[in-house]
């Protein structure tokens, strides 16, 4: 197993509790709308770091973000946290008691429809519009079992992946409403995460030879994605505005600063460079042809763009905190992240914003 896909499935996570647990100086919340934090929120003591890791945005008016508290920075260990962004405000809500760990993604097919997946504790959370239940537990057997990515497109077709990485995999997993399906076949039986623009439209990133180094499509099977600009990288995320507009960022395995992104358009797949030596670690479109990738260096962390016409620039994240995902609220141009805040002494679970909001 190579040590880059242990990074990228667990590591931000982690570094995101470790940042949390670091003593900083307080900072406030910009109101331009560039990158700014718009939402901070302690859970449990003075003492105790939190972090969002996760952010999903299914209309202008409803989004969530996910993350965990304490732990020490060991994504294995500590609380789940969640928050809601509703009625033009951001509130922390409740989760099931007795959880422990991290929730590493979320995704939500309406207001009342939401899943979140821990990271390494084998459950699956489900919102119903009400409250959060556990909807499924796989058995550890005293095991870390890694859950990676959460792809919900209506309560009854919901898509739960547990790639390969630092911890086992649950594998590939399908909830029709009533059961639930385990893939066990080649390439759907090795997927890490994925973006859908419909039921049949999935593109996601899979594990053919190790993790994380190629792209799958299901079309109402999963297919292996066969392209010159596709081969000798390993993919950190993906991401699908339409059915010719799917982007995803990676770097050859040994170089993971020699930052690719592939794009597929209705000329099918291109490798693009970036023009920065970077570590791509998330991305989502701009609402305008274009695209924002986070990206970090051996000083700082970037959010970088790229519009529709080539132009790139980028905007350095910090000292304020630290942005790990992000989601473009649908029909417009502005965007949710997940992340953190320093605070004293410890930092904050953080909700991060671009663009006008609410």
């Amino acid at each position: 197993m190579s040590a880059r896909p242990v990074r990228v499935l667990v590591g931000s996570a982690a570094c995101a509790m470790a940042l949390a647990l670091a003593p900083a100086p307080v900072a406030q919340a910009a109101s331009s709308p560039g990158w700014r934090v718009v939402f901070t929120h302690r859970y449990q003591s003075s003492t105790v770091g939190s972090s969002y890791v996760a952010v999903t945005s299914p209309s202008k008016t409803v989004a969530w973000t996910v993350g965990g508290a304490g732990g020490n920075g060991n994504p294995a260990t500590g609380r789940p946290v969640a928050a809601r962004w509703l009625h033009g405000k951001w509130e922390a809500v409740s989760l099931p008691r007795g959880l422990s760990g991290m929730l590493f993604a979320v995704s939500a097919d309406s207001a009342k429809d939401v899943w979140a997946i821990s990271l390494a504790d084998g459950y699956l959370l489900r919102w119903n519009g009400i409250r959060w239940a556990v909807a499924r537990r796989w058995p550890t057997h005293g095991l870390r079992t890694a859950l990676t990515g959460v792809t919900a497109l209506s309560p009854s077709n919901v898509w739960v992946f547990g790639g390969p990485g630092a911890f086992p995999g649950v594998g590939t997993w399908h909830f029709n409403g009533h059961s639930w399906q385990h893939v066990t076949s080649r390439p759907g039986n090795g997927i890490v995460m994925a973006s859908a623009v419909s039921a049949k439209n999935i593109w996601a990133i899979g594990s053919a030879k190790s993790p994380q180094d190629s792209l799958a499509h299901f079309t109402g099977q999963w297919h292996s994605v066969h392209a010159t600009a596709l081969s000798g990288l390993q993919f950190n995320a993906i991401s699908a505005a339409n059915s010719h507009d799917v982007w995803a960022a990676g770097s050859p395995p040994a170089h993971p600063f020699r930052a690719r992104l592939v794009h597929l358009s209705s000329r099918g797949w291109s490798r693009l460079s970036v023009p920065w030596q970077v570590d791509l670690t998330d991305l989502a479109p701009d609402g305008s042809g274009g695209v924002w990738v986070l990206a970090q260096d051996s000083s700082a962390q970037w959010a970088l763009h790229r519009t529709v016409a080539g132009r790139w620039s980028r905007t350095k994240i910090g000292p304020i905190g630290s942005l790990l995902r992000i989601a473009l609220v649908p029909g417009t141009t502005s965007l949710w992240g997940a992340g953190s805040a320093q605070a004293k002494p410890v930092a904050k679970a953080a909700v991060w914003a671009r663009g006008r909001i609410g």
